[in-house]
Order: C-alpha cells, then structure tokens, then sequence
C-alpha cells in the first residue's frame, strides 16, 4: 500500500489581508489586515466609497470612525459599522462575504478588493 499524506495549511484568508462582513453590522480585519494597516484595539477606521466608481470601497485608519475592539484572542479586530457592511453585502449580494484588501496604499488608504471574491 503507498499513502499520500495530506499536510494542512492555513486557509487563504488567515495569510493574506482580507475584511469580514456580516449582515448584522459586524466587520473584521483579519491578522494580516491588522499588521497591513498597522491597527490595535481602540484605534478607529474609516471606510470611503468612490462616487465616481461605486464598486470601489476603500479603507483607512482615521481619527474620526469605528472603533477596533478585540476579537477572540489575536485573531483579529472587529468593529460594528452596519451600513458600510450592509452596502458592500448588498453589492456583492451575499449575506457574508471576506474579502481582500490590496496590499499597496494611497495616502494611507487600501482598497477592498470587492471583485477578489
């Protein structure tokens, strides 16, 4: 008998920058995503839409927006911001939806990329 080991690996959302959303308001920022913008508990963000191109959403850490709290542990920060959660689920028409940030900025700010899904 040959055997073919099967070793585990992360899941793609655990290594590379992404952002939770939940319908109920919820939004996370993965590990990667918080070290990427450099986040803690407390610090707020800000997320920005294109109103030439609604598709594109943006992020940033900001003075003024939605507080970070801690997630279970260090996996991550989450923050309560229904109606940017809501928007970006209805555009992608899902109830729950990751999604990856890129991973270069302009002023601070990094995409969300609404098509990696």
């Amino acid at each position: 008998m040959r055997l073919i080991e099967f070793k585990h690996t992360r899941k793609r959302y655990d290594v590379l920058p992404a952002i939770s959303f939940w319908k109920r308001g919820i939004i996370r920022f993965n590990q990667p995503a918080v070290n990427l913008l450099g986040l803690q508990a407390g610090d707020k963000v800000a997320f920005y839409q294109d109103a030439d191109r609604p598709a594109d959403w943006y992020v940033k850490k900001w003075q003024d927006g939605a507080v970070l709290r801690h997630y279970r542990g260090n996996k991550g920060l989450i923050c309560n911001f229904s109606e940017v959660a809501k928007q970006i689920l209805e555009m992608v028409k899902k109830d729950h939806a990751q999604i990856r940030l890129a991973t270069l900025s302009t002023d601070g700010m990094y995409a969300i990329l609404t098509k990696s899904i």
